[in-house]
């Protein structure tokens, strides 16, 4: 099974390190029976972060869920790290986000029943409806 990951420094983390980073997007190919969330997750810090950076440490790191269409975070997997990819519901294709925090904050963790609303505003003349637009 193939499973994209994006990372994105926390911009709060980018701030105090004066370093900039792009989106980095990383393809990975995992066994949905035998892989666990945890199992996977080993994985993709080695890959992403290395194990030998003392700056970013392992436990403000964690995957979740990730709407690439509309750019948004969704489901977190706090509590469920031994389970497979299979009863957590991580099929193929399926986009997950490497989400970072500073070492003060606390994950917050997703509720599915609140919505992100996005409201574009109209104004006269406009030429298009594409985001640097709106």
């Amino acid at each position: 099974m193939q499973l994209k990951v994006i990372y994105k420094p926390n911009e709060k983390v980018l701030a105090q390190t004066d370093t900039e980073m792009e989106l980095t997007q990383r393809v990975f190919y995992v066994d949905r029976q035998e892989d666990t969330y945890e199992t996977f997750f080993d994985k993709v810090y080695k890959d992403v972060i290395g194990d030998g950076n003392s700056e970013k440490q392992r436990e403000n790191f964690r995957l979740r869920a990730f709407n690439v269409q509309f750019k948004i975070m969704l489901d977190t997997y706090t509590g469920r790290e031994k389970e497979s990819m299979r009863s957590l519901k991580i099929y193929p294709m399926k986009t997950l986000a490497l989400e970072e925090k500073l070492p003060s904050e606390v994950f917050e963790e997703y509720d599915p029943n609140a919505m992100q609303i996005k409201v574009n505003f109209w104004r006269g003349g406009l030429e298009a409806l594409n985001e640097e637009v709106l």
